[in-house]
Formats: C-alpha cells, sequence, structure tokens
C-alpha cells in the first residue's frame, strides 16, 4: 500500500517547515488536483498559481477527477477554476511561509516536498440542507528549504535558447532587409539601364530620322541644281538657235 503521509525519521527541524489544516469545508477531490499541481514546485510560485486561479486567470489541471464536471481549457485540457479550495490553499501556504520566517530560512529557496490532502469526517447537515453530508478535507504541508540547481540550469538553458532565438531574430531580420534592399536596389538599376538604353534607342531613332532628312534634303538640292543646269543648257540651245536663225535671215 502506498503511504502518503510524511514519515517523522525524514523530517528536519533545522531546514524544513509544516503546517496542517484540518476539517476544512472544501472539496477534497479538488484539494487532490491542486496539491498534485503545486507539489515539487517553490513555495513563491505555487502562491503566484494559485492566486491566478482564485482571479481566474490560470485553470488547475485535472488528471484524475475528470468526470466531476472538468471542461476543456486551451493548452491544458480537462480543467478547473476550484476557487474556494484554491483560497484554503493559499492560507495554508502562507501558514507554511510564516512558520519558515521563525525558523530564519530562505523564502526564496523553500520548495515544497510533500503535500497531501484527507478526507475528513463527514456529518450530516441540517435545516433546509438536511439529508446531504458536509464536505470536509484535511490539509498537509512541509517545505524544505533548497538551493534549486537544476531548475537554475533550465533556467539557463532557456536563457541560451532565448537569447540564440534573440540573436537569430535580428540577423534573419537584417537578412531579410538586406535582401530586399538589395532586390530594390537591383530592381532599380534595371530601370535606370532600360531607361537608358531605351534613351539610346530614341536618340538611335532621332539621329537615323536627322540623317535621312539630311540625305533627303542633299538629293533634293541636287535635284534641283540638276534642273537648273538642264533649263540653263535650253536656255542656251534656244538663244544659240535663234541667233543662227536670224543670221541666215539677215543674210
Amino acid at each position: 500500500m502506498q503511504k502518503y503521509a510524511f514519515e517523522e525519521e525524514k523530517y528536519n527541524k533545522n531546514t524544513m517547515a509544516r503546517a496542517k489544516l484540518l476539517y476544512q469545508n472544501i472539496s477534497t477531490k479538488d484539494s487532490i488536483e491542486i496539491a498534485k499541481a503545486i507539489r515539487g514546485k517553490s513555495l513563491e510560485k505555487s502562491l503566484e498559481m494559485l492566486k491566478k486561479v482564485v482571479e481566474k486567470k490560470q485553470p488547475i489541471k485535472y488528471t484524475r477527477f475528470i468526470q466531476e464536471s472538468a471542461g476543456h481549457k486551451p493548452g491544458i485540457g480537462s480543467g478547473k477554476y476550484p476557487v474556494k479550495a484554491a483560497e484554503a490553499f493559499i492560507s495554508l501556504l502562507e501558514l507554511v511561509k510564516s512558520n519558515a520566517e521563525q525558523k530564519s530560512l530562505d523564502e526564496e529557496k523553500l520548495v515544497i516536498i510533500h503535500v497531501k490532502a484527507d478526507k475528513a469526517s463527514r456529518p450530516w447537515r441540517y435545516g433546509r440542507h438536511r439529508g446531504r453530508k458536509a464536505k470536509r478535507t484535511h490539509l498537509e504541508i512541509v517545505v524544505e528549504e533548497k538551493e534549486i540547481e537544476k531548475k537554475e540550469k533550465k533556467d539557463k538553458k532557456a536563457e541560451t535558447k532565448k537569447a540564440e532565438k534573440e540573436n537569430k531574430k535580428p540577423t534573419t531580420k537584417k537578412t531579410t532587409k538586406e535582401t530586399a534592399v538589395k532586390k530594390e536596389s537591383k530592381k532599380t538599376e534595371t530601370k535606370k539601364e532600360s531607361k537608358k538604353e531605351e534613351s539610346k534607342k530614341v536618340e538611335e531613332k532621332t539621329e537615323n530620322k536627322e540623317a535621312k532628312e539630311t540625305k533627303e534634303s542633299k538629293e533634293e538640292v541636287k535635284e534641283t541644281e540638276k534642273t537648273e543646269e538642264t533649263k540653263k543648257e535650253e536656255n542656251q540651245s534656244k538663244s544659240s538657235d535663234s541667233q543662227k536663225n536670224n543670221e541666215e535671215k539677215s543674210q
């Protein structure tokens, strides 16, 4: 049989502190799930988590009592917000914290080694609620002062991963920005080159047109000169013929 009680032989008065709350008017099933969620965590983190549960910002994951109207919560699965039980656990954690302060233990290094929730006696209710049994639960917790080495290592790994990601992200952003700038510069260069080519083509066309026009004008000038020369020759021939005729008539 599995024993849930904390063994007195393992309890060290110098490094440990404990507390109990008896006959609490809370659900035993909810307190079992909360104890499972808290066990092995630091005291400060567990207090923060339970305060969020009371504010209904963070649900408790249910693994055993799933059929007890535990709905689906995003990122967790089946879970609930056991506000009443969470308030009782907060008072229990504050009790342990005060006991540890009396022993001059470091609050930041306190880790929950042992938590349990037992079913207490359930007396019959009276009045309007007669015929029903009341919910009663015993709570017990043991805290020990430890140097959290493994978690620090994990935190360091997480920090290194985050730093790598942060270092990678700007580099990727820079590379993407650089590639975008390069693409834009290439586009602008290609546009400039295309414009230059177009301007060259236009200039060549204009030069060709001007050359054609000059050739045509020169040809026209030559033709006009030829026509004028032919006209002059014709006039000269006519004048010479007329002179000959006049001389013949005079004779």
